[in-house]
């Protein structure tokens, strides 16, 4: 998920700058600076949209109901695979109580992600 956001924010961030030196003068000119403004729009929706189901199933997700116990213990001193392995490990975290039980930056990390919406309490 972190890639296509990386290569999101790279194709909007190559849409504007391809017309930021263009000349506007002409109606077709201006059409298609708008025409690809809002398929940069549509783009960013539509990953947003991505980012709400994932957030939205993370407890449901095959992540979270295949994490056992040791394979949440390695995740705290390894990278997790993916970000929906991540918000896996965090929500299971959180639903065993071990987020509070560890060291407090364990607490801190998972009470922002609750702040932020990536995880439910």
């Amino acid at each position: 998920m972190t890639d296509k956001l990386n290569e999101l924010i790279q194709t909007v961030g190559e849409s504007i700058n391809g017309y930021k030196d263009a000349n506007l003068d002409s109606i077709s000119s201006i059409h298609n600076v708008a025409a690809d403004m809002f398929w940069a729009l549509q783009q960013v929706e539509s990953f947003l949209d991505e980012l709400k189901e994932i957030k939205m199933t993370v407890r449901e997700s095959k992540e979270y109901q295949e994490m056992s116990m040791n394979q949440m213990f390695q995740l705290t001193w390894n990278d997790p695979e993916s970000d929906e392995e991540a918000l896996a490990f965090w929500q299971k975290m959180v639903d065993t109580g071990y987020a509070w039980k560890l060291e407090g930056w364990f607490g801190r990390q998972a009470m922002a992600m609750i702040e932020e919406g990536l995880i439910e309490r």
